[in-house]
Parts: structure tokens; sequence; C-alpha cells
């Protein structure tokens, strides 16, 4: 695994393990905290995305580039980590977990490069 892959693993990982303690009784708290994890990159992503493209006359090339590239890529990891975790809910195997770590750890990478470029204003 490359570091970088390691690093957004160890990440992904990280935000799946913290805050169980406001996950309901009786609640997985990876299927909670994937369902978070997935929630905050898509609002990210999705956020940054849509004031490249209201900005991209004044903003620079390096800009738009990366977020061609996460429009490409981004769309289809999401969807593939939809898919991993129902197979994750459905079969709680040791593989199926490292499989929702993979795809959630590819999701917190594509947010990672939208945040090079975008950080939201806080209000």
């Amino acid at each position: 695994m490359k570091i970088a892959n390691a690093h957004s693993f160890l990440v992904a990982l990280l935000m799946l393990l913290s805050g169980c303690s406001s996950i309901a009784p009786g609640s997985d708290p990876i299927v909670v905290n994937a369902q978070r994890s997935m929630s905050a990159s898509f609002d990210l992503v999705d956020a940054f995305l849509r004031w490249e493209h209201a900005n991209r006359h004044a903003v620079a090339r390096d800009v738009t580039d990366a977020a061609d590239v996460i429009r490409v890529k981004f769309p289809p990891a999401f969807e593939a980590t939809k898919s991993v975790l129902a197979a994750y809910r459905s079969n709680k195997t040791p593989e199926s977990k490292a499989d929702l770590m993979t795809w959630l750890a590819t999701l917190r990478e594509l947010e990672a490069q939208a945040r090079v470029y975008y950080a939201p204003r806080k209000p």
C-alpha cells in the first residue's frame, strides 16, 4: 500500500472509530460512521465542484484541472462505496469490512484533493 493510501486508510478508519458514543444503541458503528463519512465527502466535493464551476473563469488552471479529475473519479467511487456498504451490511465479514474501508479511503482522498483548493467558510 502506498504511503498516501495508507494515510487515507488511517484517516477513514479513525473517522469510523471516532464518535461511537453518539451512535444509537443497537446500531453498527461501522455502518453509521461510514454513512457519515460518505455524506461529509459528498458535501465537500459537491461544494467544491459547484464553487469551481461558478468561478471557472477566475480560478487558476490547476484548480480547474483538479475539479475535472474529481468530476470523473468521485461519482463512480461514491457508487462503489454505496455498493460495498450494502455488501457489508448483508455480510459482515473481514473482507467486506476491508473493501468498505478501502472505498471510504478513496472518497476521503478525493475530498482531500478538493480541500487543497476549497475551504468552506464557517458561519
